[in-house]
């Protein structure tokens, strides 16, 4: 159950890396990738517990994708099946980051080749 949810919950990220690199210029994609992924890691409660968490993050916590990948692993570390709620959270990042990601692509290929 862990390994299929550290596949399954990395797609987002994955799509969202994608996105970045193609939207902003090459020697930003690092920094701003980085700065975006520690807000979210930060704000899923990926390095605290969630109840931890400033009462105003917390409440934006549950619909972070970091906090619905984190839900997944835990729950799969138990031997317990994810919650739909959150396999459904992680699916619409993902599908939302690929499409940006297609977006920024596009934009991107007429901005090199006209």
């Amino acid at each position: 159950v862990v390994a299929g949810g550290l596949i399954f919950g990395t797609a987002p990220f994955a799509a969202l890396g994608f996105a970045i690199g193609h939207a902003v210029p090459p020697r930003s994609a690092l920094p701003v990738t980085n700065l975006i992924y520690l807000a979210l890691a930060y704000a899923g409660g990926l390095w605290t517990a969630p109840d931890g968490l400033p009462r105003k993050i917390a409440q934006i916590s549950p619909f972070t994708p970091t906090r619905a990948f984190r839900d997944i692993l835990v729950v799969g570390a138990e031997g317990r099946i994810p919650a739909v709620n959150a396999l459904v959270l992680v699916s619409v990042y993902t599908a939302a980051f690929v499409g940006l990601g297609v977006i920024a692509a596009s934009v991107d290929e007429v901005r090199r080749h006209g």
